[in-house]
């Protein structure tokens, strides 16, 4: 059977958990060689110069969702996107995370089947708020027109099941490239990348994640401070995926000055990087403080490092970690439970080696990578093969009549 020509929209192109995980996928189905893709993203960052070196073609289109002009242009931009889609002339198009509404609306008018990747927790009732009144409606339509909607977390599923009428929702679960992974991790060792970062002795906690509100990285440096002081001197914290561009990160550095200076050097605040595997080689503990979070792809990374892990218990966090197995939860902001968690972990070598073993055992228990990667697959073929044959003069009258008819779009 020949590739499947399919779009695969990113909302960008950055080292994120969700982006990450796209190019994952994408490679993963080429290699099955069930794929022929061409990536587009309205905002550039490092992933492209990851997909080109990999020899998939990637195209960075002006933004549907223009953070200068707002919800001006929106109509127009997406009218703009569907002519776009003619001239790719896809068999399926795939659009990652709820932000890409916009390329399931086109794909639709263009009569192209879709695969939508829903990632977001937020309220379902809520989530498109952001958006103008007269588009909240379109936002919400475009749920009914994929062939599949895939969720990475049963939990998140259950959020949008009102919207579940004819049964297109599915889950699978995010399976992590193990080989990309291990070659990555096997660019460092541990003693030197303690060395390089100028860690000693300490017991080191770990959170990877762009720094924002959602995430709560606040809560880690409040637990510090509130650790007993015998207990501090033995505790090291970084928090890896500093945006100072994010108003969260003026607020987390804040918090950072009410440290006691002569400990202020035990938490370490760290720039979004494309070495990500430094950190982790040199942690013992993984933290993860988010308040919202799907199927988190650092929970996996840090269970493939073998690490015990500290995190709160939201959505499909739970279907990932064993409690009291490989990890220990504690209610998002609450910083006694967190603080008492930090504390247990630091000063029990032997549980951090128990719960470390574990951590392994439980990830090779979840959904594997090939696994994900055949579940995308029949998800593909049966999109493709749903399609209806259409010379290029006739989609491009529909995309024109489509366009005519609905007047929101003019």
């Amino acid at each position: 059977m020949r590739p499947i020509r399919a779009v695969m929209v990113s909302h960008n192109l950055e080292l994120e958990g969700a982006p990450n995980s796209q190019y994952e996928l994408t490679s993963g189905l080429i290699k099955t060689g069930n794929l022929n893709p061409i990536v587009v993203a309205p905002h550039d960052g490092p992933l492209k110069t990851l997909y080109e070196e990999n020899g998939i073609d990637v195209s960075v289109i002006q933004p549907v969702l223009d953070p200068v002009q707002g919800f001006k242009n929106l109509a127009r931009n997406i009218n703009r996107f569907a002519v776009t889609l003619d001239r790719l002339k896809p068999e399926v198009l795939y659009a990652n995370t709820l932000q890409t509404f916009w390329a399931i609306e086109a794909a639709q008018r263009c009569r192209i089947p879709s695969i939508w990747n829903i990632r977001e927790s937020e309220p379902a009732e809520s989530y498109f708020d952001f958006l103008p009144e007269k588009y909240r409606d379109l936002a919400y339509h475009c749920l009914e027109y994929p062939s599949k909607i895939v969720f990475v977390a049963n939990s998140t599923k259950e959020n949008w099941r009102k919207f579940n009428a004819d049964d297109r929702m599915t889950v699978i679960n995010n399976g992590l490239d193990l080989v990309r992974f291990r070659e990555r991790m096997s660019r460092v060792q541990r003693d030197a990348a303690r060395r390089s970062i100028g860690l000693g002795d300490e017991v080191v906690f770990l959170i990877v994640g762009t720094v924002s509100e959602r995430k709560g990285q606040i809560d880690a440096i409040k637990a510090f401070i509130a650790l007993p002081e015998s207990a501090k001197a033995s505790v090291k914290i970084l928090i890896v995926g500093d945006r100072p561009r994010d108003p969260y990160s003026a607020k987390l550095h804040a918090a950072l000055e009410e440290v006691d200076q002569k400990h202020r050097g035990s938490v370490i605040i760290v720039p979004e990087t494309g070495q990500v595997e430094l950190y982790y080689a040199a942690s013992d503990v993984f933290l993860c403080t988010s308040r919202l979070e799907s199927y988190p792809r650092t929970i996996l990374e840090a269970m493939a490092c073998g690490m015990p892990i500290i995190s709160t218990p939201v959505y499909g966090i739970r279907e990932q970690i064993r409690e009291s197995v490989n990890g220990i939860f504690y209610d998002p902001g609450n910083i006694p439970q967190l603080t008492e968690a930090i504390g247990k972990l630091a000063a029990s070598k032997g549980l951090r080696a128990q719960m470390s073993l574990k951590s392994s055992e439980v990830f090779a228990s979840l959904t594997s990578y090939p696994q994900m990667i055949e579940s995308y697959k029949e998800l593909f073929i049966a999109a493709a093969a749903s399609a209806k044959t259409k010379s290029r003069r006739d989609l491009t009258r529909e995309v024109i009549r489509n366009v005519r008819d609905r007047w929101l779009f003019w």
